[in-house]
């Protein structure tokens, strides 16, 4: 064996995680093309034109944060965003050039959004963001994981002491009752 050549330290059947899924939304064509160029390689990004066409990626792909920008077409980005689905379990971004300062207030205020960025991006700061994004849905994930498991250990034990407490006040009852035995003697 060469002792120069490159060794392979990964073992060929870990499995690499899955880069999480993002979802930018823009009505400019030249800003989905940026995006994607600049975060295909840590996320796996899927771009859209509309909050329809977002809503399409959405139902079809697995999507951990969505990013949109405020001011489009049809709808807002806050607009966009307020629509999802409540049990869809995502990190919402506005990213907007605007800063229209009622669109940041209803951004806050519906308490969906996880962050209000203003354009130009620039690219390490947003990635740091989204990096920080994903990690913090890992852990709700984790914790509401955590909370079921909490949940069911939690009825299991109730279901053992409601067993153990039916044994013992059968046995009392059996204690109680005079020996038949002892009263013929």
């Amino acid at each position: 064996m060469d002792p120069t050549a490159p060794t392979n330290t990964t073992n060929p059947t870990d499995e690499t995680p899955e880069k999480p899924g993002i979802l930018y939304i823009d009505s400019e064509e030249d800003n989905l093309v940026v995006f994607k160029s600049s975060f295909r390689r840590y996320f796996k990004v899927f771009t859209a034109m509309s909050g329809e066409e977002g809503l399409r990626i959405l139902n079809s792909e697995p999507i951990s944060l969505v990013i949109t920008d405020q001011r489009m077409s049809k709808m807002t980005g806050v607009q966009f965003l307020k629509n999802l689905p409540e049990d869809r379990d995502l990190i919402r971004i506005i990213l907007t050039g605007h800063s229209d300062t009622a669109s940041i207030l209803d951004a806050i205020n519906s308490g969906k959004i996880y962050r209000y960025i203003l354009k130009p991006w620039e690219k390490e700061n947003l990635k740091n963001v989204m990096e920080s994004a994903v990690e913090e849905l890992k852990q709700r994930q984790a914790n509401r994981k955590l909370v079921e498991e909490l949940k069911s250990e939690k009825e299991r034990l109730e279901q053992k002491i409601a067993e153990l407490t039916q044994q013992m006040n059968q046995q009392k009852s059996k204690s109680a009752k005079p020996d038949k035995d002892t009263q013929n003697d």
